[in-house]
């Protein structure tokens, strides 16, 4: 643009803003009465969707409408025409409401998260009961997809307040059930269930299959965080059959995701990976970007595991960018962790501190329980590696906490398990026998088969190199027959060459 160009913008804007405060303010008031007009006789006047109403996805519905780019300025029109007092103000109220809901639902396609969150808190502000309860609610899903917990917990508390006072139990029960979630995020898994079961109540009283559903759905990922796999797995398939039932693709797509969490959890690889693409086909088929990043970071969890780690990166990679795109700040260091984890698997010892580093930080932006304590676990394997073991420590204690903290009870005996390691490389062999034997407990009671092979492998070696040769070996065969019997290749190959390198180390025998 040349310089002359520039000047006469310039000097364009100043002349119109100057000819516009010249305006008395009711004709102010009238000429964006005019422009909202022009606009509405050109592109027409879309219809606003019902709350609660919704599309064959299952989400909120939202049919584009030629004005949606403008939304945000067709709203700010409404608004400044009713700043005047003059008869018929009503109409322009409402097309105010109109248009930030519009705008908000258009920014939120269009992932714009930070705006369509701003657009739901203003029309919160101007709306009736019901309505701004259902707007505070959608701000507060939004908080919380971007990694504000804080933000989302009060904004959802709010709208549950808002509907009972409102009396609209249908969105008192869809707010509990997004503060529960917000809750588990949180890694308050205890006060999510029980939100999580309120929720379920209403839904049924107010006959909301479709809310059941998901709420069915979710409470049965914190009956997998506490180690109830029964219970996770019927609530699953129960909310699986509701979704199929009413024709809510998206909530279908969730549940197969689910479903194949539980398979790879339970050590049923083949099943988990069939689930995950199962999940996949629906969520592109409906463009539910976000589902689709979650479910590729968990078929890369899969193929990770497998040893199919090119697979793994390349799903990990895609499933990060995806995210990135859609803002899902709490599933961002999660992906990034996994990620650290594979580096460190390929040897790329710096990639992986960094991408561990990065997780961390975001984890503890965002709220995220889980991606701290996994983050701290998979540092403290960095430290170790280094021999600072006295710092892998610090960080596994900490990790330690937050998982007694959320009362997951796996992702406990799996940090007990590395942090005996490290004892037994602190030479605090007392300590580490005692730690140990925690960890295999807990393994042992959460069906964690894979974690209860491979540490209790480390506790064969641990005890062979310190001289207790005869239990070392009761273990160790103990642990070659579960690591034989899952289907995971290479472990066993992996324990032998671990246990190969000790003895060299100590000095004693190798013990086949």
């Amino acid at each position: 643009m040349t310089t002359a160009e520039q000047a006469y913008l310039f000097r364009h804007a100043l002349l119109r803003d100057a000819a516009y405060t010249l305006q008395p303010p009711g004709h102010r008031a009238a000429l964006h009465r005019l422009a909202l007009g022009i606009f509405e006789d050109l592109l027409g006047r879309p219809r606003q969707a019902a709350p609660g109403e919704v599309d064959s996805a299952g989400r909120p519905l939202f049919v584009p409408h030629a004005s949606d780019s403008f939304a945000a300025e067709l709203a700010q029109h409404a608004h400044l025409a009713t700043l005047e007092e003059s008869p018929g103000l009503e109409p322009m109220r409402s097309a105010e409401r109109l248009y930030l809901r519009r705008a908000a639902e258009h920014n939120q396609n269009l992932h714009q998260t930070e705006q369509a969150l701003q657009h739901w808190l203003r029309l919160a502000e101007i709306s009736g009961p019901v309505l701004a309860a259902e707007a505070t609610r959608r701000a507060g899903e939004l908080a919380n997809l971007i990694g504000r917990p804080a933000d989302a917990e009060r904004l959802l508390q709010k709208a549950v307040q808002l509907a009972e006072e409102a009396d609209c139990e249908r969105v008192v029960g869809t707010a509990l059930c997004d503060l529960a979630h917000a809750q588990s995020i949180a890694g308050r898994l205890a006060d999510a269930e029980q939100g999580y079961k309120r929720a379920l109540e209403i839904h049924r009283r107010t006959g909301n299959r479709r809310s059941e559903g998901i709420t069915l759905g979710n409470l049965a990922l914190v009956y997998r965080h506490t180690n109830r796999y029964e219970e996770c797995r019927l609530g699953t398939e129960q909310a699986l059959t509701i979704h199929r039932e009413v024709g809510n693709r998206q909530g279908v797509g969730s549940e197969l995701g689910n479903l194949g969490v539980l398979h790879r959890v339970l050590g049923e690889p083949d099943q988990a990976e069939s689930a995950f693409q199962q999940a996949l086909a629906v969520h592109r088929s409906t463009g539910n970007r976000q589902g689709e990043g979650v479910t590729l970071g968990n078929l890369a969890n899969v193929y990770m595991e497998q040893g199919r780690l090119a697979d793994a990166e390349r799903c990990y990679l895609e499933a990060l960018k995806i995210i990135r795109e859609v803002g899902y700040a709490a599933m961002e260091s999660l992906l990034i962790s996994n990620l650290g984890i594979l580096y460190r698997r390929t040897e790329r010892r710096m990639e992986a501190e960094r991408a561990f580093r990065q997780s961390l930080s975001l984890s503890r932006e965002t709220g995220n329980a889980h991606g701290e304590c996994q983050s701290l676990t998979s540092l403290a394997g960095i430290h170790g590696e280094a021999g600072e073991f006295i710092e892998a420590e610090r960080c596994l204690l900490q990790a330690a906490a937050i998982a007694h903290q959320r009362g997951d009870h796996r992702e406990t005996g799996f940090i007990q398990g590395v942090l005996a390691q490290v004892y037994a490389d602190l030479g605090r062999a007392d300590q580490a026998e005692a730690t140990f034997e925690h960890a295999l407990r807990i393994h042992n009671e959460c069906r964690d088969r894979r974690s209860e092979g491979l540490q209790g492998a480390n506790y064969a070696i641990f005890l062979h190199v310190t001289g207790r040769t005869h239990r070392a070996l009761r273990q160790w065969t103990a642990s070659m027959a579960i690591l034989q019997a899952l289907p995971y290749p290479g472990l066993v190959e992996r324990k032998h060459k671990e246990m190969r390198e000790a003895c060299d180390k100590a000095g004693v025998p190798y013990m086949a």
